[in-house]
């Protein structure tokens, strides 16, 4: 191995486990927000009911508990949905921006030439599959990304994204 490689696999590692602190974060908030969806409607029953309480405010008709649990399942819905849709995403959204945001940051680096032989391609690949050493030693093993055709050429910009666990840190490692 050459001398770069084994700082860009510590670099890899690093990012690994940076990557996997946010997916445990946003589990953690699936799971808030579920127990949310869940005892919305009866921690907020209870509110009503106590703030009655202690008003000593007369007793509720059937026209005021109907139109009560009609509002307390819209809160439910928007809690349940709304609510958790943002507390899933909003750590992938950050790591994302941070992503981006380093990126945008980095100076520009002067091409050294380009390739005559491939055509001006720097990087070309017809239906290629990558796939991750097995740490077991198993012979047959799932690719990680599988069928790909690309070609980059000199002096082009090109941005990897797609969601958690799509392959996108297995294709730049192939490639370097």
């Amino acid at each position: 191995a050459s001398g770069w490689t084994e700082g860009l696999l510590r670099r890899a590692d690093a990012l690994r486990e940076a990557e996997t602190r946010t997916i445990l974060r946003s589990q953690y908030c699936k799971a808030v927000t579920s127990g949310l969806y869940i005892c919305t409607v009866t921690l907020a029953t209870f509110a009503v009911y106590a703030v009655r309480f202690f008003r000593r405010a007369p007793p509720l008709d059937v026209g005021d508990v109907a139109s009560l649990i009609a509002l307390l399942n819209a809160l439910r819905q928007v809690v349940g949905f709304a609510l958790a849709y943002f507390m899933m995403a909003y750590p992938e959204l950050l790591v994302a921006l941070d992503r981006m945001q380093r990126f945008l940051e980095l100076r520009e680096t002067p091409l050294r030439g380009e390739s005559e032989q491939s055509g001006g391609a720097l990087l070309r690949c017809a239906a290629a599959s990558f796939a991750w050493p097995s740490p077991l030693g198993e012979t047959k093993q799932e690719a990680a990304v599988s069928g790909l055709s690309l070609e980059v050429r000199a002096g082009e910009v090109v941005a990897v994204a797609g969601p958690v666990a799509s392959g996108k840190s297995s294709l730049l490692l192939a490639v370097l």
